[in-house]
């Protein structure tokens, strides 16, 4: 097990954990401290900045002690690195496909010389589980009669096998190997690994009896046998069964659709929180932690490991269910007066597989479809009305919002904290002030009297759910107009759930650019000049977030210089 740096620690001894220990050399080169958190029972440890980290920099990257595509990308992805590009299937497995010479040499020399050639089935026949349904989140079958947490368990089997040796005691090698603190070495990241929670003893019994079944298959599974000196128990393909379930990130692309799977250690470090200031993207297989605003020294660093845009009672469900713990985070404290804890009262829940079934059986468009599309209409037709309003009339009106103006509201009290237009002003409103707007207008729209019809209330995770499906499918019929409308209203909610700078936020204003600039170039009309204005804001707030949450290099950036580039040349 790692050493751990508490605040109870001296700076002098402190420091010598730090230089003892490979894992905090690494995390403290990158200005961070792994720390216990004694007085907090809902965490074991925690992440601390150790200097200021600006929003859109680069918190710490992490390598994947083992990364495997999803069954339904396996053949569009490099299967080591996950680049697209200039895919080659090995000539003797003809099973795995590489991007090149390199990925290929690397893969080898980490597993692939041990899994070519190697048939998918087991020497035994599986034993039966009756709870054989994936209703634990247990993946699919990839190939054959293997699943992807058998494939992992391999993978990460050979991983740990390969680099037995490092795995030794802190004076007999791992600081001794450590040379340069700026890169997490196979030592950092086996330390990490083996530090990570399994939570074994809360595992329901089917679902260790399922990995024990997995376990057992993976020891009979003939690349075992191929591994020399490997002395991995059952007990122990079991327990790292038990962290992937808790620890393990789904791999996701440039759009953020998931296209893998991967063990990355360092990453698991950090804990969770449905407001968090940092998010993960992956760079290839490499996983880039990437601050979304201001964090300063001694603030924990905290990612999200669940969607925020699940209401309260289906993130605690499936926090409880994988990570086994309840989050109290700011937007979860329930009771508590104030805050984004508001939140979560006026969303809701989303419907349920029943209800979303039983509506689509009836073929007949619900009530909140309804409204909703009356309300598209009504702001079509008195767009002028609606552009007229300011944030202060809408709040001295005490009468329920409408869609139109509910949109209008958010969008025009929070997105000028989001981006500056000028160009010599570079430093958009402060993360405590953007709060404040934040919490003043969530009081506000909580305190404010419901639609009598809750098929009406534009502030309810349903009223979303139904208009971001209404988005899209106006999209594919190319109704641009109606697009655009849908577009920013779903903008408006997701600025409540998400933080400003989310790449979620990013995405969806990119895509809402693109729906005003198509309505400019299909649909001329004498009001093109104000749609065009209209579109390039929208460019230059999406440029704001997507810099933070992507990375001014990142291929959603590059598409959206591209945009920008035809509406100023073309807009005008």
């Amino acid at each position: 097990m790692s050493l751990y740096v508490s605040p109870r620690f001296s700076s002098h001894l402190a420091d010598l954990c730090i230089m003892s220990d490979p894992l905090l050399c690494y995390l403290d080169h990158h200005g961070l401290s792994l720390d216990h958190c004694p007085s907090d029972p809902t965490k074991f440890r925690a992440v601390h900045a150790r200097r200021h980290f600006s929003r859109g920099s680069t918190v710490i990257t992490s390598q994947p002690l083992a990364a495997i595509p999803l069954p339904q990308t396996k053949s569009d992805y490099c299967n080591r690195c996950f680049k697209p590009d200039r895919l080659q299937r090995c000539s003797k497995c003809k099973v795995d496909l590489f991007c090149g010479k390199e990925c290929f040499t690397e893969a080898w020399k980490e597993w692939h010389r041990y899994t070519c050639r190697i048939p998918t089935k087991t020497n035994s026949k599986p034993v039966p589980d009756d709870n054989d349904n994936d209703d634990l989140g247990l993946s699919n079958t990839i190939y054959g009669d293997g699943k992807l947490d058998e494939e992992m368990l391999v993978r990460v089997a050979l991983a740990l096998a390969v680099q037995r040796k490092v795995l030794a005691p802190p004076q007999k090698g791992p600081a001794a190997q450590q040379t340069d603190p700026s890169v997490e070495t196979p030592v950092v990241t086996l330390s990490a690994f083996s530090t990570l929670m399994s939570h074994a003893d809360l595992h329901p019994p089917s679902t260790i009896a399922r990995y024990k079944t997995l376990a057992r298959g993976a020891i009979l599974n003939p690349v075992f046998n191929a591994i020399p000196d490997c002395d991995l128990s059952m007990l122990d393909l079991t327990t790292y069964l038990c962290r992937f379930r808790c620890n393990n990130f789904a791999v996701h692309d440039a759009q953020l659709f998931a296209i893998g799977e991967g063990t990355y250690p360092v990453g698991s470090l950090f804990n969770h929180s449905c407001r968090p200031n940092a998010v993960v993207a992956y760079k290839g297989a490499t996983q880039v932690l990437r601050c979304i605003e201001d964090v300063e020294p001694g603030e924990e660093v905290v990612i999200g490991y669940v969607d925020p845009a699940n209401g309260r009672a289906a993130r605690r469900q499936k926090l409880r269910e994988k990570y086994f713990f309840t989050c109290v985070c700011e937007r979860c404290c329930e009771g508590e007066a104030g805050g984004v804890a508001f939140l979560d009262e006026m969303l809701g829940e989303a419907q349920t597989e029943l209800e979303r079934a039983q509506e689509m059986m009836n073929g007949t468009p619900s009530a909140t479809q309804k409204w909703i599309e009356a309300e598209i209409r009504r702001w079509k037709q008195e767009q002028n009305k609606y552009d007229a309003l300011t944030p202060q009339q809408i709040l001295a009106s005490s009468n329920p919002l409408t869609l139109p103006a509910f949109a209008s509201l958010v969008l025009n009290t929070l997105v000028p904290a989001i981006y500056q237009t000028s160009i010599t002003d570079s430093t958009p409103t402060p993360k405590t002030t953007y709060n404040d707007l934040l919490t003043a207008l969530l009081a506000h729209l909580h305190a404010r009297p419901a639609p009598k019809h809750v098929s009406r209330n534009p502030t309810m995770l349903r009223t979303l759910v139904t208009a971001t499906r209404l988005f899209y499918d106006r999209i594919a019929e190319d109704a641009w107009d109606e697009a655009g409308r849908l577009g920013m209203y779903v903008l408006a909610v997701y600025l409540l759930m998400y933080p400003r700078y989310h790449p979620m936020v990013g995405l969806h204003t990119l895509t809402l650019a693109k729906c005003l600039w198509n309505g400019v170039v299909k649909g001329p009309t004498e009001t093109d000049g104000a749609r065009a204005r209209e579109c390039e804001r929208w460019v230059g707030v999406a440029k704001w977030v997507v810099a933070v949450g992507f990375g001014e290099g990142s291929q959603v950036a590059r598409e959206l210089e591209e945009l920008a580039g035809v509406v100023q040349r073309d807009g005008m």
